[in-house]
């Protein structure tokens, strides 16, 4: 049994030579040898090198570099200390062009499987590949004296604290919490040996809560000066529309820069006062009978749709419905959204289609499609 055991472990551990063939959705390299697949972090395509094989899943190898033999040319000094071994950002050993240019052939690909067009989308760039996030969750356990961001494996944490990725605000909190180890104090009340915080730039100064569901505070986009843009972009439009329907409308982020004369946003509210706001949560799939009963005259010409990254399997049941006549489908997890526009696909066309970068340095960015139904 030791033995078995021993021979897994040396498998798991072995040391094999890469050549990069390119990067995949994840931001990470992707190495073929005959039928294996191994996905290695922090790479880039051409790259060569050592790695070892650290987990394996169905047949699949997920790899972490041990010498670099040959660099890309590409390649750039990581402007973060932590990027090693932290799994928060992924292209900061590259140049920014390079970071667009992976994450647009990844988001050409996904439209080009569903609605078969070829033309690269329209890119909102950033200003700032680092100290934009306004709200970030950190991972503590006071028995080990350690708080940071949680490792890939889900269980351990990586201590960071010369963090780059935090706005200004954020990282005067983190600064006087984290660094200076006021955490200890404040994590000891809460009568929690392991759980998590949250700092928050709000509308009402910087926010921590303790051990409570995320965006706490209310959701926001953790980079404000992106989302100005999108808005900004969206507004261009100039979409006019008699009722509009925002799904996951939040506070209405982005149906507010549209034209209506009737709006309803349904989403998850503690407040039902504002008959502009329906109190409903999307995922049930009683959702829209609910809504149909409470809304029986609502017609809708314009239906906006901003769901998590689970996506929104049940938009064809709305569509079918209201039959919009444009559908503005905003996501930050593309692969989801395609899934969910794939069944209507046949009764809309794309009028444009963006990639927005409001998570530089990372593999995610916002995706939008503009969908007009085909007469």
């Amino acid at each position: 049994m030791i033995f078995n055991q021993f021979t897994e472990w040396a498998k798991l551990t072995q040391v094999k030579k890469f050549l990069i063939d390119h990067i995949d959705p994840l931001g990470q390299g992707v190495f073929k040898d005959g039928d294996d697949i191994f996905f290695i972090p922090k790479t880039l395509p051409t790259e060569e090198g050592e790695f070892e094989i650290i987990r394996k899943k169905k047949g699949v190898h997920f790899g972490k570099v041990s010498n670099l033999t040959k660099p890309a040319p590409n390649r750039i000094e990581p402007s973060c200390p932590h990027f090693s071994e932290c799994n928060g950002c992924h292209f900061l050993h590259t140049d920014y062009d390079s970071e667009i240019n992976y994450k647009q052939k990844s988001y050409t690909k996904l439209i080009r499987n569903t609605f078969n067009i070829n033309e690269n989308p329209k890119v909102l760039l950033a200003s700032n590949r680092l100290g934009y996030r306004n709200r970030i969750q950190l991972h503590y356990d006071l028995k080990k004296l350690k708080i940071g961001f949680l490792a890939k494996n889900g269980r351990d944490i990586i201590s960071t604290p010369r963090c780059t990725v935090m706005n200004s605000l954020v990282a005067i909190e983190f600064e006087r919490l984290i660094v200076r180890e006021e955490w200890i104090k404040e994590a000891r009340k809460t009568n929690k040996r392991v759980g998590h915080l949250e700092i928050y730039d709000s509308p009402n100064g910087i926010l921590v809560s303790w051990n409570k569901p995320y965006a706490q505070g209310g959701f926001t986009q953790v980079n404000a000066q992106m989302n100005e843009r999108m808005l900004d972009t969206f507004s261009k439009h100039h979409v006019h529309a008699e009722n509009t329907l925002d799904l996951f409308g939040g506070k209405g982020n982005i149906s507010n820069v549209f034209d209506y004369k009737k709006r309803i946003c349904v989403d998850l509210y503690d407040d039902e006062t504002n008959n502009e706001f329906f109190n409903c949560n999307l995922f049930e799939d009683s959702a829209l009978d609910n809504f149909k009963i409470k809304n029986t005259d609502f017609s809708c010409d314009f239906m906006i749709v901003d769901p998590p990254r689970a996506g929104f399997k049940n938009l064809k049941q709305w569509v079918n419905e209201f039959s919009p006549e444009k559908i503005l489908y905003v996501s930050c997890h593309p692969a989801t959204m395609m899934r969910d526009l794939w069944p209507i696909a046949a009764n809309y066309t794309i009028n444009e289609y963006l990639m927005i970068d409001l998570f530089p340095s990372t593999f995610h960015y916002e995706g939008a499609v503009l969908l007009e139904r085909i007469s």
